[in-house]
């Protein structure tokens, strides 16, 4: 039995927490239901669960209220050239609804503009436990577009099915194209037409204690997958001719997240990402792009092209308020390109500080970073500034 202002499918519900009508008593999900709760950004309980026990049947009530979970995210970077000294800015919009149509489900789109003419676009839609199983689906499509030299789109559709204690495992298909804009004898170096079609396999776990603002637990998400390759590039000895080249390529990607308590409003966050691409065929505008406020802070947005890369995160943030922090923090990484003649290689490293404060208007945050790249010494006047802004609201169909 739900009480209160939450506004979802009580089967989307009994689906998440494991406990459906007709199901025998099992003291561990009983146990087990302040976390599931907590893991649903789109409630807040209020008070703990009561379990009602009569001769003929035993019945559960649950006190939840509706709480703000969709966002809309506004993020300005201002960007000095360390060449010309100008100012660049760059842009960046995040919209996520959560529970719109009361299923528990995502929606996402998120737009980034770059220096350069560089544009940026995400959309996707995450829904769970469909027909009332604990399978669900998740299907996103991306375009990626450098200035006037490619665009690439990616679009991916998986099936999820969620286990007992929140983990989700994803079989997943996978579709990207890279096409070189302009004609192909005017290709660059290092660019082809690239499709790729590829299938895998993937796990995601959870155990953080509140996701938007954790003060401990860790989180885990890691996948795989192979597939074949096709590539055009242009004949060296005819230009108005393209060599095609068919192979299989493998890629591995993973994120890690622990969170450790210290102190009272203390947290020592400890973070890695990384992934591997590996073809004997490799082209820059299939590669992946780091750099900037997601995952290499002080660096220029997508600025690096690389084909293996891993990212080690040391943070210390204070807990000012539930969704209130200040924080400074150390970003090492290392990667490769192999798409070149020559391998490319580089371990750079970012440091800052900044915060995210609550006001009644929404989630204000400032961030300022700065980097050293091949072993450059690090310039005050190239350091990377950040505002953002986050708007929490209800969103709900009707």
């Amino acid at each position: 039995m739900l009480r209160g202002t939450a506004r979802l499918s009580s089967r989307y519900l009994q689906q998440h927490i494991g406990i459906r009508p007709g199901t025998l008593y099992d003291e561990a999900l009983i146990v087990a239901l302040d976390r599931r709760v907590r893991e649903l950004p789109f409630v807040t309980q209020k008070q703990k669960p009561y379990v009602l026990f009569t001769p003929e049947t035993t019945k559960l009530y649950l006190f939840l209220d509706a709480k703000k979970a969709s966002t809309v995210n506004g993020i300005l970077g201002v960007l000095p050239d360390p060449v010309t000294g100008k100012v660049n800015l760059t842009g960046d919009i995040d919209l996520r609804l959560r529970n719109a149509l009361r299923r528990g489900e995502a929606i996402e789109l998120n737009w980034r503009s770059m220096k350069d003419r560089t544009q940026d676009l995400k959309v996707r839609l995450q829904l769970p436990f469909l027909f009332n199983t604990p399978f669900g689906t998740d299907l996103s499509l991306k375009l990626f577009r450098r200035d006037t030299s490619f665009l690439e789109v990616t679009g991916r559709a998986a099936v999820q099915f969620s286990m007992a204690q929140g983990d989700v495992i994803s079989v997943f298909v996978n579709s990207k194209s890279s096409r070189v804009l302009g004609r192909i004898p005017v290709f660059s170096p290092g660019l082809a037409n690239v499709k790729l079609l590829t299938y895998g396999l993937g796990l995601e776990r959870q155990r953080l204690d509140y996701r938007p603002n954790p003060q401990r637990g860790y989180a885990l998400v890691i996948e795989g997958s192979l597939g074949n390759k096709e590539s055009r590039t242009p004949d060296p000895d005819n230009a108005v001719v393209t060599i095609t080249t068919r192979s299989v390529q493998y890629e591995v990607n993973a994120q890690a997240i622990l969170h450790v308590k210290l102190g009272r409003r203390g947290t020592v966050r400890v973070a890695g990402q990384g992934g591997a691409m590996v073809n004997p065929n490799l082209y820059v505008n299939e590669l992946y792009r780091l750099g900037g406020i997601k995952n290499m802070r002080g660096v220029d947005e997508a600025s690096i092209y690389a084909s293996s890369y891993a990212i080690g995160t040391l943070e210390y943030r204070i807990l000012l308020e539930e969704n209130s922090n200040a924080f400074v923090f150390v970003d090492q990484a290392w990667w490769e390109d192999l798409s070149g003649a020559e391998p490319l290689r580089d371990d750079p490293i970012g440091f800052g500080v900044g915060t995210s404060f609550e006001t009644k208007a929404g989630i204000f945050s400032l961030t300022y970073a700065l980097a050293s790249q091949f072993n450059v010494p690090v310039e005050l006047r190239s350091g990377k500034i950040h505002f953002g802004f986050t708007s929490l609201f209800l969103a709900f169909c009707s």
